[in-house]
């Protein structure tokens, strides 16, 4: 065993890793077999890699790389170890020898995109200038990927490369200027609207013109003595029954049980 594993700052090393050192027999290698075969393999590959003329630290990346892509029988489900780390499949260069990945961008994270235009949309596009943004019309000319497009604005030769939630489709009428047809959505975000003060608005406004338009009460004349004898059924039903209401039970207290009361003192009490 070399001197190197067995200096006083190794031994701190092992110490404040929580590492438990346990040394093997001198000269039986095979006591320690996973990393004599550790060290085979990479000797063995080191020597393959450096006939392409690449540099030492660029051989050790590519050992690694192929190293944890590789399956192994002793993980779970005879998985790569970066699979099993990042529980993904990593993207290797023979990947791309497969028919289903040629000339394909593959993302495993790919989301379904809330918004999707096609070349030759027309729509209004984010411009950002001094911590601000407005909103102006353009025209989708080339779509990268799923969320992103490269758009052409109008009245210029400037070509923007935009996010999807950067953009808004754009509807123009057949006559008038189509530069002054703002969407609703895109008015409601300039004033600071939300979609539910909108709609509040609206209901209110909705509710005070059903309250105008609702006809007035008519009212009838109606002779006093029409009025007289309807007020006096009403007297005669308004009146309340008499109901029994209960009564309390009357004792004598206990301090008096040994004296004799006459009738009605009971009640004086």
């Amino acid at each position: 065993m070399q001197v190197n594993f067995a200096v006083e700052v190794f031994k701190y090393f092992a110490k404040q890793n929580g590492i438990d050192h346990v040394r093997t027999a001198p000269y039986h290698p095979q006591s320690n077999g996973q990393v004599e075969r550790f060290v085979d393999t990479f000797k063995r590959a080191l020597r393959k890699i450096e006939r392409g003329g690449q540099p030492l630290g660029q051989q050790i990346q590519t050992f690694l790389a192929t190293y944890r892509t590789t399956p192994s029988r002793y993980t779970p489900n005879g998985t790569s170890p970066a699979e099993v780390l990042l529980g993904r499949k990593v993207r290797t260069t023979l990947d791309l020898l497969l028919p289903s990945r040629v000339g394909h961008q593959d993302n495993d994270n790919d989301a379904i995109p809330s918004k999707s235009f096609e070349i030759g949309d027309m729509i209004y596009c984010q411009v950002h200038s001094n911590k601000s943004y407005k909103w102006k019309p353009g025209r989708i000319t080339d779509k990268i990927g799923n969320v992103m497009y490269e758009i052409s604005l109008e009245n210029s030769q400037r070509i923007l490369r935009v996010h999807a939630n950067q953009l808004k489709k754009r509807y123009v009428k057949c006559s008038g200027n189509e530069n002054d047809i703002l969407p609703l959505e895109i008015l409601m975000e300039s004033f600071e609207i939300s979609k539910n003060q909108g709609k509040n608005v609206a209901t209110t406004s909705s509710a005070e013109s059903r309250e105008l338009l609702q006809p007035e009460p008519i009212l009838e004349v109606i002779p006093d003595r029409v009025v007289q004898n309807s007020q006096q059924e009403m007297d005669i039903s308004a009146k309340p029954r008499c109901e029994v209401r209960p009564t309390r039970t009357k004792r004598i207290p206990r301090y008096l049980k040994d004296f004799e009361l006459r009738k009605g003192d009971v009640g004086n009490e």
